[in-house]
């Protein structure tokens, strides 16, 4: 067997390296995102329906959905902005406040309380949602109609863009 070069055993590491690469593009944008990091707003998602079977969103006028996951830092980066709707008076303001996680409903809960946010509401993600990833807020109406969607931590203007909506 022959000697090969110094250049040709470059050659193959670089033929290595760029196949691993576009091996792990291929696969970065296939796997849906978890966490967000910078917030956007999801205009797609405006008027059309949130399914959630065991939300009934006729029960109240505006309904928040904020959906968590207990691994996601950006989740932990947007408590204090949960924590301040948690702790306003929801029932007689004529909205709800109800926690959708990616986990178990009681992992949730645990998650919530050790960050300071009383659990009003929890259920588990479905499908049907249609999240792409973590945190995502949404604002739904009595019709059970999507009002705003944001993806990621909120900055100021779009938590009051979220109170805004909430007081109708």
């Amino acid at each position: 067997m022959a000697k090969r070069s110094f250049l040709e055993k470059l050659g193959d590491v670089v033929f290595i390296l760029t196949c691993v690469g576009l091996l792990s593009a291929a696969v970065y944008r296939a796997v849906p995102a978890r966490a967000v990091r910078g917030a956007s707003v999801d205009a797609s998602r405006i008027g059309s329906p949130a399914v959630l079977p065991p939300v009934d969103f006729s029960a109240s006028p505006r309904t928040v959905l904020a959906v968590v996951s207990t691994s996601c830092r950006f989740c932990d980066a947007s408590m204090p902005f949960y924590r301040q709707l948690a702790s306003e008076d929801v029932g007689s303001e004529g909205w709800s406040l109800v926690f959708v996680g990616i986990e178990a409903p009681a992992d949730v809960t645990s998650y919530l309380e050790a960050n300071g946010v009383p659990a009003v509401s929890v259920v588990q993600l479905t499908p049907s949602l249609a999240i792409r990833g973590t945190p995502t807020l949404l604002v739904v109406d009595a019709s059970g109609h999507i009002l705003g969607a944001w993806s990621g931590v909120l900055d100021e203007q779009q938590q009051n863009e979220v109170r805004t909506l909430i007081a109708g």
